[in-house]
């Protein structure tokens, strides 16, 4: 048999965590400008202490990718990659010209969200329809449970017990 408890448990906790995704795009909205100057902040860092070292393929590759498929260079310019040991690396260099990439991936990335969004949204968007349907889901059968359980408590005799029966003969 189902548990109601349970069941009033998991939708409990899915709305909360339905709420704090709401708080959380309603804030990462309202807070724009500053998520964007901390990752910009982040990338930068990212290059100046992560690229190119032991356990931080998955940077290194990242950036020699963005770099090579956008012709760009660190986030806003190839000055980004002077406080690195090595300097520029060859992902931010122009094979014809030998010369680094003149703008900063920071707008290419930045166009490349702004391109993607439409999808980025549609996906969304299922997943808080989905995440409503498993709440009207999960509380539409906490009540058929609680009706079902009131249900069979109403059909049990309420006399107390085993019915009083004649044994006289005649």
């Amino acid at each position: 048999m189902e548990n109601p408890c349970m069941l009033l448990t998991y939708f409990s906790l899915m709305a909360v965590i339905f709420i704090m995704e709401i708080v959380g795009v309603a804030l990462s909205g309202i807070y724009r400008k500053k998520i964007e100057r901390g990752l910009r902040i982040e990338l930068k860092m990212g290059i100046q202490e992560h690229y190119n070292k032991t356990g931080q393929e998955g940077l290194t590759d990242f950036w020699d990718t963005v770099q090579t498929k956008h012709t760009c260079c660190g986030v806003d310019g190839a000055t980004d990659w002077l406080t690195v040991d090595f300097g520029i690396p060859s992902s931010c260099i122009n094979q014809t010209s030998g010369y680094p990439f003149k703008d900063g991936c920071w707008n290419t990335i930045q166009d490349w969200v702004k391109r993607n969004l439409a999808p980025i949204i549609v996906i969304s968007v299922l997943i808080i329809l989905l995440q409503i349907l498993g709440l009207l889901f999960s509380i539409g059968l906490y009540c058929s449970v609680k009706i079902m359980s009131r249900m069979d408590y109403d059909s049990v005799p309420q006399s107390g017990g085993i019915e009083a029966q004649d044994t006289d003969p005649l």
